[in-house]
Parts: structure tokens; sequence; C-alpha cells
């Protein structure tokens, strides 16, 4: 899937290989949240996730990985608990991690704070 399919809100991965394209290959910071249908905490953020990718439309993508459909891709990464975000810089870096359903407020800064995203100041 691209995002062309999900104007505006977070794009549903399924699978290793859309998984690559969307967050290793991306030329963007990519939020992925890690969930399943069954998590209240996963859902009750779902809406967040979807606001902030529409509020940071061009300067970072979110996405969402069904861990019960994506076993694979969770133990790639460790997944031991839900939610879980990872935030990883363009090119496929992992710059930070957060367990947890937290606020729209502590989610936005945690994706924006400067030093998350190394790449973006040159560094």
């Amino acid at each position: 899937m691209n995002d062309a399919e999900h104007p505006g809100g977070a794009v549903v991965v399924e699978g290793l290989d859309a998984f690559r394209a969307e967050v290793l290959e991306s030329p963007l910071p990519v939020v992925v949240d890690f969930g399943a249908t069954w998590c209240a905490p996963c859902r009750a953020i779902a809406p967040v996730l979807d606001e902030l990718a529409r509020e940071l439309a061009g300067r970072v993508k979110v996405v969402t990985v069904d861990t019960d459909d994506n076993q694979e891709i969770a133990r790639a990464y460790g997944i031991v608990s839900i939610p879980t975000l990872y935030l990883f810089e363009p090119g496929g870096e992992l710059a930070r991690t957060m367990v947890g359903a937290m606020p729209k407020r502590d989610i936005r800064k945690w994706i924006t704070e400067p030093e998350s995203l190394r790449g973006t100041l040159g560094g």
C-alpha cells in the first residue's frame, strides 16, 4: 500500500516487502505503530496517530503494523508490548521508541523532538 491509498492518515503495512518499502526505504522519518485490533490502548491512539499523520504530512509518515497479522516483523523488532511506537530516520535507522498509549501532545513532542531526527539537522 502507499500514501495515495491512505490520503491524510496512517498507512497500513502488511508483510515484509511493504514494511521495507514504506519504512526502511522512506525518504521521510517514519513512525511505526505496532498494535493489534483487540488492544484497547492501540485502538485509543489510532485516531491520534491519524491526526498526527495529517498534521505532519510531507514531513513525517505514520504507518500501522498489526502484530497479529505481521508476527515476523514484530519478532524482528522485539515487540513484546503493544502499543509500541518506533521512529525511524530516513534510510531506516531506528531513532527512538515509545511503549504504551500517551496523550497526543506527548506523542507529537516525541515525534518532533529535534534530537530524534538527527538527519534533518545535518548531523
